[in-house]
């Protein structure tokens, strides 16, 4: 974020399963800065770039994008902030975060020491979701760490930071594809990649579900909120691999009857969920005879 002229910060107060969409939405208007405090996503834009015709843009499309995904429209507060130092007071924000007895996500700027055992994820996530903060983030990971094998294929669909990619790397996946439409994401996930110096192993695509035609995955990860993974479910499937696994979050517990009902109907066999607060992830198979 630009730390050469006042702000406006945009409290926005609501379903967290806004958030991710938005951040895309606001990007493009201009925004420069995120960080979301449990209910609330606080975004930042500079006070010039603060039009009328960005303000009437704004609120339009985020009302447009309760509607679509079926949830009340947001509370949202507006107000000026005065020039600070926001690349240091955001890089504060993000702390090293130990997710498991094995996993822990950490910024290049702290220097952690990993166990012999430890599996570290060094992340720095600009605007893009993946901090290992988000419930859903750390529901992912969970059972990722408990159900890839050894050589597997995987594909990491809408990858954000790239943060499920190269954690599936590092648990020794043979061959990872990373997918996102987001042009930020992309950029920030093959820095990531590098970062962790899986890149022989994880590509990062730039694209839709529809541009992989590969139909073999060992594993399919999808962290994208409700209405999403059910218009991409059937494809899903269809590049999974018999007796592959798929895990699934950016959902709350409210979206489970939904999500579990479409992966029966879909032929897969639920074996495993879990829970952080309101936030649930799914692991489904599909069975080993079903036909490639």
């Amino acid at each position: 974020m630009s730390d050469r002229s006042n702000h406006i910060e945009i409290s926005i107060q609501g379903d967290p399963t806004l958030f991710e969409p938005a951040i895309g939405i606001m990007t493009g208007l201009g925004f420069e800065g995120f960080w979301e405090d449990e209910v609330i996503l606080r975004c930042y834009i500079p006070e010039e770039e603060w039009t009328l015709t960005v303000q009437e843009d704004f609120s339009a499309r985020l009302h447009v994008l309760s509607d679509s995904i079926h949830v009340p429209s947001p509370v949202i507060l507006i107000r000026p902030v005065e020039n600070r130092n926001w690349n240091e007071e955001w890089e504060n924000t993000i702390q090293p975060v130990r997710i498991t007895d094995r996993i822990t996500i950490s910024p290049s700027w702290h220097k952690v020491e990993p166990r012999a055992d430890e599996v570290l994820l060094t992340i720095d996530p600009k605007m893009s979701f993946g901090t290992g903060y988000h419930e859903s983030t750390r529901l992912m990971l969970k059972l990722l760490e408990q159900h890839i094998e050894g050589k597997t294929r995987v594909l990491d669909l809408g990858t954000g930071t790239g943060v499920l990619a190269i954690a599936a790397a590092k648990f020794g996946a043979s061959e990872v594809v990373g997918i996102d439409n987001d042009d930020w994401s992309f950029d920030n996930a093959r820095e990531n990649v590098e970062m962790n110096h899986v890149q022989e192993s994880v590509s990062i695509v730039l694209g839709e579900l529809d541009d992989i035609i590969i139909e073999n995955f060992e594993m399919i990860l999808a962290n994208i909120q409700r209405n999403i993974l059910l218009q991409l479910m059937e494809g899903m499937c269809k590049r999974l691999s018999p007796g592959g696994i798929l895990i699934l979050s950016g959902l709350l517990s409210s979206d489970e009857e939904t999500i579990v009902n479409a992966i029966h109907d879909h032929g897969l066999r639920m074996i495993e969920q879990m829970q952080e607060n309101e936030w649930i992830a799914l692991a489904a198979r599909l069975p080993e005879n079903t036909p490639a």
